[in-house]
């Protein structure tokens, strides 16, 4: 499959996908079950979306073959427009009269329309889809949820590590990277003409460092029309499409956020400290003294769980409770129960879920159970199996979430572990706007 320009990333391209250097990569996999060929019709549609920051991945990545076997799902992924060509906002393109910035966002709704029209031909019930999605696919998401033009396209949603944005930027923001990404390009007039006219390989050579400062575009922006308004207060508001919601994290998600590494000195975990603290509008002093250096085996460790708490796992939690008040939200964490480095840091269950080159996880009892719970949901709008009680949609006065994984259970100590209340309303720090 072609995928949409981008920079390779290291062990990124699996054997079978080729990096395009055309935008015409708006491209679908579709997998289905053995019993469609004898007849079967109106099965549930799982559709993908794939992460990577919204600057990298591929469909082609994740094999979903073990999910549509053993769950008679249908599985359609996508192709979308990432990077620059995806998420770019520039004041002389965003006052052509089309839609500004959220371009990749915007490929997946023709996608997911096209799945509405046509899905019924290979077997699937159009009245019957699930989106799902895992760090970027789960943030567009979320915003696919308070998007306008996204209504009617699905009918259910699980969002995987996807809530770290919830203060969406603002279109002025944005554009503020734009001009200084034109700047770098050699375009000092800010002309449409001097950026189109930039050949593929300076475009993406310019683009910066995706999750820094020097990032060209931001993962999603307030463009008015697409995303109307911060997600947060969209959510808090209502003004979401009303479903039935899966929404979950890791246990470490920061473990493989690249703010540190194992090795990292105590002077590093100082500077994930004082940056979250920050963005944050809170006191370094504040953030140490909660993760003090002195609780933790290594600094990288303890910087980790700051990114975390603060970045993922609270802001999921806020986003599940402004949700749960209007719509039924199922909320887990998931815990590999391991003592491996990197153990459930981000994206770990995805691993599970899909057949991957780097992992061989979703060969695993875990894996398989994993996915029963989102074949149920898909299916029916609750992860329960088998008449089964065990998961319990989450509400402000019982904050259930789900423990999933080798010890599946109820989570208990989830707010306190994630020191959620220090977080507060200001959790959810655009992972985009620290380093």
């Amino acid at each position: 499959m072609w995928t949409s320009p981008q920079i390779p990333v290291i062990n990124e391209t699996p054997e079978g996908v080729q990096r395009s250097t055309s935008e015409d990569c708006l491209f679908l996999n579709i997998y289905v079950p053995d019993n469609v060929a004898a007849g079967a019709s109106n099965l549930p549609v799982m559709f993908w979306i794939h992460g990577g920051a919204n600057a990298s991945g591929s469909a082609s990545d994740y094999d979903p073959g073990r999910l549509v076997k053993e769950q008679g799902v249908i599985v359609v992924s996508t192709n979308y427009r990432v990077g620059v060509l995806g998420f770019l906002s520039h004041p002389a393109i965003d006052k052509e009269g089309h839609p500004a910035a959220n371009y990749g966002l915007l490929d997946q709704q023709v996608s997911l329309a096209w799945v509405q029209n046509n899905i019924q031909s290979f077997g699937g019930d159009p009245n019957n889809v699930t989106v799902f999605g895992a760090s970027s696919g789960g943030l567009n998401i979320l915003n696919h949820l308070i998007a306008r033009s996204s209504s009617g396209l699905f009918q259910k949603a699980i969002v995987q590590s996807g809530a770290y944005q919830p203060f969406t930027p603002t279109l002025g923001v944005s554009q503020t990277r734009g001009t200084s990404f034109a700047e770098r390009l050699g375009c000092t007039d800010q002309s449409t003409t001097c950026l189109r006219g930039k050949a593929l390989a300076d475009v993406l050579a310019s683009q910066g460092k995706t999750n820094t400062a020097s990032s060209a575009f931001n993962q999603s922006t307030i463009d008015g029309t697409t995303i109307p308004q911060a997600q947060r207060m969209a959510l808090l508001e209502g003004k979401f499409q009303k479903m039935p919601v899966m929404q979950g994290v890791t246990r470490y998600e920061g473990r493989a956020i690249p703010s540190q590494s194992p090795d990292s000195p105590p002077s590093q975990y100082e500077v994930v400290a004082r940056a979250y603290a920050t963005a944050a509008s809170k006191s370094a002093e504040d953030v140490i003294a909660v993760y003090p250096l002195a609780s933790f085996p290594t600094p990288f460790e303890a910087a980790s769980a700051i990114v975390t708490d603060a970045a993922f796992n609270c802001p999921a939690l806020q986003s599940d409770l402004a949700m749960a008040s209007r719509t039924p939200v199922y909320a887990y964490e998931f815990d590999e129960a391991t003592d491996e480095t990197y153990a459930s840091g981000h994206y770990a269950d995805v691993e599970y879920l899909f057949d991957v080159s780097w992992s061989k996880k979703a060969e695993t009892d875990v894996g398989k159970s994993i996915r029963q719970i989102f074949g149920q949901f898909a299916r029916s709008g609750d992860p329960n199996v088998g008449g089964s009680k065990e998961w319990q949609s989450l509400t402000a006065q019982d904050r259930y979430i789900r423990l999933i994984g080798p010890k599946s259970q109820r989570q208990t100590d989830y707010e306190t572990a994630h020191h959620c209340n220090f977080w507060g309303a200001t959790s959810g720090i655009p992972v985009d706007s620290r380093f």
